[in-house]
Parts: structure tokens; C-alpha cells; sequence
């Protein structure tokens, strides 16, 4: 009687010991992988885990941990001498290991992680399981990797800058000689033939290349924003009006849809005026006629942004272009300068702000405005 009574107790012992165990491993806020060393076999899995990977411990039990966080039928560090295998190190010195890996969701989606594992010692002292700890850093490494692009942006629109500067300097006085002995010769020559309408060529180019150089001049101008208190949909609606004729001239119907809880904001209002103009610009030569183009503002209280996107019913931009639009000089257009958008690309970043697209081809784009609110 008494030793059956014991043996309850024990069994309430041994399971009070696994939910105790359970809740530990659970409760660790970091990816844990418990695997045998011989093999790389999952023996056990906890909650962030599953929440990271999105599956069940039953269809990752008895699975190499390569399969699962890598989708490779052999080790990682076998498919690829660039990978490090941490687990490799800690099976082979006995010591705890750690390197950096990119994995993958069930979704397909890259994950960025930091990877411990540490040994676990039977009783003669070999190495026969080994805890993988995974810390999810993608976060950090998406904030690094676009540092690093606006790092990179920012030196060469800064080198292209001080050339096109020069550039433009060196060319205006030229262009400024043939655009005035053009026009004296206009007013020299008969009204009908072949000679007025040469020159008449000539002066629409030359003038064509004094907006160039003019661009170039604005592009390579690294001033502060003149910053005032100002309402950012009273500055898209005049960019609006300017443009009015054009988009009545290309019949493309435009859509407002401007919040009225953004507040007044400190902001160069020439500046921004040129940056929704240039985008709306943009907007219509994509439009290609009857379609639409949507301004939308709103704020972001949480992330204290106001923040306004431009989007169109045009041709869309091709994913090979799409991290090229920003860079000085690109363009796909004929007659197009490429400055247009590094100038808006510029003027943003002055405001501690940025400028984003998403574009689907044959279906349209869309530009983002995200400025930070005044304190």
C-alpha cells in the first residue's frame, strides 16, 4: 500500500519536474534548439521557436536543424564553406561557439539571426547534445543594411555633386553665347525657310540644356532647408494648382485625400513645393494619359511622422530599375536629365526624412513622403 503510495508520489514528482522544465525552456525569449550531437537531430524545440519558424514540435521532432532553418538536406557548412556551423566547433572543441546566420521562415522570408550553442557532457564528459540558442536580430540587420545604402547614396550624390557643379559652371558661358547670337540671328533672317527653322531648332535646345545646367546647379547645392511653420497639405495643394493645366492637358483625373489632423510642421516650403512637383511630374509622363493620380496625407503619431504618398495608375517602373531611380543622372526617359528625383531624394534627407517607392509594372507607383514632426 505504502509503496504504491510512493510511487504516485514519485510519478507527481516526475511530471511537476517536466512542467517545471517545459516552462523554463518556454519561457526563454530567444530561439532554443536542443540537438544531438551526432547528427544535428531536433530533440527538442521551445515556444519561440515554433512562433519564429511557425510549425509544431511534432513536425520538427527527429529533424536536422539544417533542414528546418535552412532547407538543405545536408549541414549548412557542408552547402556552404561561407556559413559557419557554430554546433560544428562546440561537437569538436567541447567549447561554446557563436557566429552569425541567415535563415529562413516557412513563409520564405529572411531572417537574420545570432547563433550560441553550448556543449552538454554525458557522464564520461563526451559531448553528446548541445543547446543552439538563435537571437533574432534581423531588425538590427535591416536598420544596418539601410545605413549602409544611405551612407553610400549619400557619398556619391555628395562626389557627383561637386562634378556636376563643375561641369554646369564650365558649360553655361557657351550656352549663354549661341542662345544670344541664335536670337540676333532669328531676328536677321526671313520669316519662312529652312534657316529660321534651324534656328529655331537651335534656341529650343539651347535653352533645353540651360534647364539641364540649372539642374545640375540645384542638384550640387548642398544648402540647409530654409525651415518655416508651415501646413504640409497647403504645400501639396499649390503643387497642385501649378500643375493643373497639365493634368487637364493629359486628362488624368487626380483624388485627394488629405488629413486633417497634420499639424503645422517646420519645413523649407520651396523645398518640399519642388519635391511633390517633381513626383507629380513624374506621375503624369507615367500616366501616359486618362488615368489617375492619388495624393494621400496622414499622420503617424506613433512613429511622430507625417507622411505623403503619390501614387499613379502609369506604367509602373521595372524591378531592375527600382533601386536606381534615386541616383543622379538615371533616367529612362528620352529627354529626361535623371536629377529630378536625386534633387527630391536630397531635399527629403535634409528634412531627417525619407522617400520610398513601391512599383508593380503595368499597374502604377507609388511614392512615400515620410517627414518627422516638429517637437
Amino acid at each position: 500500500m505504502n509503496e504504491g503510495k510512493n510511487r504516485n508520489k514519485h510519478e507527481e514528482w516526475f511530471v511537476q519536474q517536466l512542467k517545471e522544465k517545459d516552462a523554463i525552456i518556454d519561457g526563454i525569449s530567444d530561439v532554443l534548439m536542443l540537438l544531438d550531437a551526432k547528427n544535428y537531430k531536433i530533440l527538442e524545440v521551445n515556444q519561440a521557436f515554433l512562433n519564429s519558424y511557425g510549425t509544431s514540435r511534432e513536425a520538427v521532432f527527429g529533424k536536422s536543424c539544417y533542414d528546418i532553418t535552412h532547407q538543405l538536406n545536408i549541414p549548412c557548412h557542408h552547402a556552404n564553406s561561407q556559413c559557419p556551423c557554430p554546433l560544428e566547433d562546440t561537437v569538436s572543441t567541447g567549447e561554446a561557439s557563436q557566429a552569425e546566420h541567415v535563415h529562413h521562415d516557412h513563409e520564405g522570408k529572411t531572417l537574420y539571426f545570432e547563433i550560441i550553442t553550448y556543449p552538454l557532457r554525458d557522464s564520461s564528459g563526451r559531448v553528446t547534445r548541445c543547446i543552439h540558442l538563435s537571437r533574432d536580430i534581423t531588425l538590427r540587420k535591416n536598420l544596418e543594411n539601410r545605413y549602409h545604402q544611405l551612407a553610400l547614396q549619400t557619398e556619391k550624390m555628395s562626389g557627383l555633386g561637386r562634378m556636376a557643379a563643375g561641369i554646369a559652371h564650365e558649360i553655361n558661358n557657351p550656352m549663354a553665347g549661341i542662345l544670344l547670337y541664335s536670337t540676333n540671328m532669328m531676328k536677321k533672317v526671313p520669316e519662312e525657310g529652312p534657316l529660321k527653322e534651324g534656328l529655331e531648332i537651335i534656341i529650343h535646345e539651347t535653352l533645353r540644356c540651360r534647364t539641364i545646367i540649372q539642374d545640375l546647379l540645384e542638384f550640387s547645392r548642398e544648402r540647409e532647408p530654409k525651415k518655416i511653420s508651415a501646413n504640409i497639405n497647403d504645400i501639396i495643394e499649390k503643387g497642385l494648382r501649378i500643375l493643373d493645366n497639365e493634368f487637364r492637358l493629359h486628362h488624368i483625373s487626380v483624388e485627394k485625400h488629405l488629413s486633417r489632423e497634420i499639424p503645422d510642421n517646420l519645413v523649407d516650403v520651396n523645398q518640399m513645393e519642388q519635391v511633390f512637383v517633381n513626383l507629380l511630374l513624374n506621375a503624369i509622363e507615367a500616366t501616359q494619359g486618362k488615368g489617375r493620380i492619388t495624393v494621400r496625407s496622414h499622420m503617424d503619431p506613433d512613429q511622430k511622422l507625417g507622411r505623403v504618398e503619390i501614387s499613379d495608375t502609369g506604367c509602373g517602373i521595372p524591378a531592375e530599375n527600382i533601386s536606381k531611380i534615386f541616383e543622379p543622372f538615371f533616367s529612362t526617359k528620352a529627354k529626361g536629365t535623371g536629377l529630378g528625383l536625386a534633387v527630391s531624394y536630397g531635399i527629403v534627407r535634409s528634412h531627417q526624412g525619407d522617400i520610398k517607392v513601391s512599383s508593380q509594372p503595368g499597374q502604377g507607383t507609388c511614392f512615400t513622403i515620410e517627414i518627422p514632426l516638429s517637437e
